[in-house]
């Protein structure tokens, strides 16, 4: 019973960790299109 539980928590932790980096991703991926968007605007003279 008990390596059950190990194996579940390792997946859920898994599946968490996943998921968590996903939306670390995300956001990074929004910060980079906003600051091109800046970027392309300053380059633009605004």
């Amino acid at each position: 019973m008990i390596r059950q539980s190990n194996t579940a928590c390792n997946a859920v932790a898994l599946y968490v960790d996943r998921r968590a980096l996903a939306q670390q991703i995300a956001g990074e991926e929004e910060q980079r299109r906003a600051l091109a968007d800046f970027l392309g605007w300053l380059g633009r003279g605004g």
